[in-house]
């Protein structure tokens, strides 16, 4: 898969560790917003930010009810050797769980904790970090999103998430929907300037048009398929060497080499 997040273009936005964290705020608010207020303040309480649900969701195979909250700990943490490795040492759990202690302190009715990391937690050390923090709150689940989850969300819902990731990721997160509401803008100043009725499409447009719309792609290709079919089948009508012409029976095959020979001298 080409990669989606390439996290060293955050430093582009300004401090690359609150800009992870801006991030996952919105990845989060888009798909959760519907469910409860997402609250983000400064130096909010233990997580990053919270959100207590107005209704029940449905969410990695458990359903959370009216009432419960989910919380959202990032840690800008980038593997030394390995990108896609965060560190997960002793240090780095006593942070988590101190983060988890106060975090159930300000919100008691905590149900679901999500750590967000550049890189994914070695499996093992998960494991232990999870059983510690479920010595203070063993009805919380846990759960882990990095750059593979980030790119399995937005692949799974380009439309939803392509203005979040064009934003910190670049200009390759552009899709047809952009391209018509970057054209419905201009069409928008030209008509206050001009009569748009009497344009004409210039060459660059109608190339553009083949490549982006389907529709017009789809009957260009099937125009030149047409074409090449009608270009073989005239072809197939007429013989290679007309039998009749002049020199035809000069001419010899030589199956060895499968080459024809023209009076007799191979060529």
């Amino acid at each position: 898969m080409s990669e989606i997040i390439n996290w060293t273009l955050l430093k582009n936005h300004g401090d690359e560790r609150l800009e992870f964290e801006h991030f996952c705020f919105h990845v989060a608010s888009c798909m959760f917003e519907d469910y409860g207020k997402m609250e983000y303040f400064y130096n909010t309480p233990g997580s990053e930010f919270y959100i207590e649900l107005k209704k029940p969701l449905t969410f990695g195979g458990k359903t959370y009810n009216q009432g419960d909250v989910l919380g959202w700990q990032a840690k800008y943490w980038r593997g030394t050797k390995d990108d896609s490795n965060s560190p997960l040492d002793a240090d780095h759990k006593k942070e988590l769980r101190k983060g988890f202690d106060v975090s159930m302190s300000y919100r008691p009715n905590l149900k679901l904790w999500i750590v967000c990391t550049p890189g994914s937690f070695v499996q093992k050390e998960w494991d232990k970090l999870i059983a510690d923090l479920r010595t203070i709150n063993c009805s919380c689940d846990f759960t882990s999103w990095h750059r593979e989850i980030f790119e399995d969300f937005y692949l799974k819902a380009p439309s939803l998430f392509n203005g979040i990731f064009k934003y910190y990721f670049g200009e390759k997160f552009i899709d047809l929907k952009q391209l018509c509401d970057i054209s419905r803008i201009t069409l928008e100043g030209l008509k206050r300037k001009y009569d748009v009725d009497l344009h004409t499409a210039s060459d660059f447009e109608n190339s553009l048009l083949s490549i982006v719309d389907d529709n017009i792609a789809n009957n260009k290709i099937k125009d030149f398929i047409s074409r090449l079919k009608k270009h073989a089948d005239n072809d197939r009508k007429k013989p290679i060497f007309n039998t009749e012409g002049w020199g035809y029976s000069k001419l010899s095959y030589n199956p060895q080499n499968e080459m024809f020979s023209h009076f007799g001298t191979k060529r």
